[in-house]
């Protein structure tokens, strides 16, 4: 199999459940191993899936993800991502996630957009979305998109 996208363009993977899409994106992402050939991506490769982790933190340090606070870019991934809005992150983006008194219950909307705020926070040369567009609501989807 031999793929090429040059830089600027948008390529999708579409087809049933099941048939190796995931696999591809990993391996593109050099998170599986090779049996024989070879992958090559030229840059940073960010892998953003539906079941990306989340740290026992505030929305921050799971945008941050161990990366230097700066303050430009943070709003920006928040905002591009229509998380900012959701969140009214002003107020609530150092509050500790979790479903106790005084912490920040996210839905899984919430949690869709705060990976995708991670993946944009990377500064990445390419983006790898496994499931997460179609994932979103429509109302989100269309923020993201």
């Amino acid at each position: 199999l031999t793929v090429e996208v040059k830089k600027g363009e948008l390529m999708a993977l579409v087809g049933a459940g099941k048939e190796g899409k995931s696999s591809l994106l990993h391996a593109f992402a050099s998170r599986m191993p090779k049996v024989r050939g070879k992958v090559e991506v030229e840059g940073e490769v960010v892998l953003c899936s539906t079941d990306s982790l989340m740290l026992a933190g505030s929305v921050r340090q799971n945008v941050l993800f161990g990366l230097p606070y700066e303050e430009s870019m943070y709003k920006t991934a928040l905002q591009c991502t229509g998380l900012h809005e959701r969140l009214q992150a002003g107020e609530c983006d150092l509050k500790q996630i979790g479903e106790g008194d005084g912490e920040l219950n996210l839905s899984d909307q919430d949690r869709l957009l705060l990976a995708l705020s991670r993946a944009v926070y990377q500064d990445a040369d390419t983006y790898l979305l496994d499931g997460v567009m179609e994932a979103l609501d429509a109302s989100a989807a269309q923020v993201v998109w």
